[in-house]
């Protein structure tokens, strides 16, 4: 019980934006693994569910802060501000595919989600489009 609960908790702080920066993921998805070959499941659906709720909840985060966050953080770096508008372009151009590999991409998983909720990204544009 606590091991499920220790890889959901580890999990969630890997995709949750401030504590991903510290905390890594892969020991937890190492360990679900392990243990899914010993035959347990519930270590995989608590690390899949930690994920998500981490992203969900940077997501939100980046709704509420994200705009005050941006415009903070390029008073103090302005040279970051034609990557911040290429990143915003990107996200509102191809929500559906920035999103969906951002997860592959390492570093940049960590902050997709929080830049999506700050571009007020809708769920219904970031379905693929034909």
């Amino acid at each position: 019980m606590f091991e499920t609960l220790g890889l959901f908790v580890g999990a969630l702080l890997d995709a949750l934006i401030g504590p991903n920066l510290v905390v890594p993921g892969e020991p937890f998805m190492i360990a679900a693994g392990y243990q899914l070959y010993s035959g347990t499941y519930m270590a995989v659906a608590a690390v899949l569910l930690g994920g998500l709720i981490g992203d969900q909840l940077s997501f939100l985060i980046g709704r509420h802060y994200g705009f005050n966050a941006q415009k903070s953080l390029l008073r103090w770096q302005p040279k970051i501000r034609r990557p911040l508008a290429r990143c915003r372009l990107l996200i509102n151009r191809n929500a559906f595919w920035v999103i969906a590999f951002a997860r592959l991409l390492g570093p940049i998983a960590w902050v997709v989600p929080f830049m999506a909720g700050a571009n007020h990204i809708r769920w219904k544009n970031s379905l693929p489009t034909h």
